[in-house]
């Protein structure tokens, strides 16, 4: 009895530091709390699948927006139009909130793991990465990510279009993906070679919305 006792003890604590983990990456202000999947916008169509991940460096809370001189001018532009339309908002926890959004999304794709992805991206990118996931099922194979660094993210563009507000991102990380069939034996990458990987992804939410989470949208591989 008291051994049984100590396992649901366990498993309670354990439960609540899971549940404090999520909350510390999720649950901060920055835009990326687990959101329900928002409306699509219109210039969606042309959605890919590419893969990234990096540990999160800074703290949300704690970080202020750069000041428009340091930035761009385009930039600079499409952030003062956001930020007319939502106050609130501060480029660096949005930053910050992308990259946890970044990590979570990279781990569950690589996990086969919809229920975790189908918050986080729009009815046009969740299908695009269902039927990737479909594909690898019936192929019978399995794919292993690591990360072995990630950079800060590069902002592309800032802008209102249409009812959304929607920011574009690159990431810059090295990789290694291995692929292995049913029995575990390796089909790509044997050599565990570590590659350069630039993708493009844009987050989006409604103007002017009183839930302040951002989705994943669109997905590119720079150049094409």
């Amino acid at each position: 009895m008291a051994i049984r006792m100590m396992e649901i003890l366990f498993f309670a604590f354990l439960t609540g530091y899971m549940i404090f983990r999520l909350w510390s990456i999720l649950g901060k202000r920055s835009g990326f709390e687990a959101p329900p999947p928002l409306p699509r916008p219109d210039n969606e169509a042309d959605n890919v699948i590419p893969l990234k991940l990096r540990s999160q460096k800074k703290t949300a809370s704690t970080e202020e927006s750069p000041e428009p001189s340091e930035i761009n001018s385009a930039l600079e532009a499409g952030l003062k139009k956001i930020q007319a339309a939502d106050p609130a908002f501060h480029l660096e926890p949005f930053l910050n909130g992308a990259v946890a959004a970044f990590e979570i999304i990279v781990e569950a794709f690589a996990k086969g793991d919809k229920a975790t992805l189908k918050p986080l991206l729009n009815p046009s990118v969740f299908k695009s990465f269902s039927s990737a996931l479909k594909d690898r099922d019936e192929a019978q194979q399995t794919v292993e990510t690591k990360i072995v660094d990630l950079k800060d993210p590069e902002v592309v563009s800032i802008e209102i279009k249409g009812k959304q507000e929607q920011i574009t991102l690159k990431f810059v990380s090295e990789q290694i993906i291995v692929t292995k069939d049913v029995d575990g034996k390796i089909q790509d990458n044997p050599a565990h070679l570590t590659l350069t990987m630039n993708d493009i992804w844009t987050f989006s939410r409604p103007i002017g919305s009183e839930n302040p989470n951002w989705v994943l949208v669109a997905t590119r591989i720079e150049g094409n």
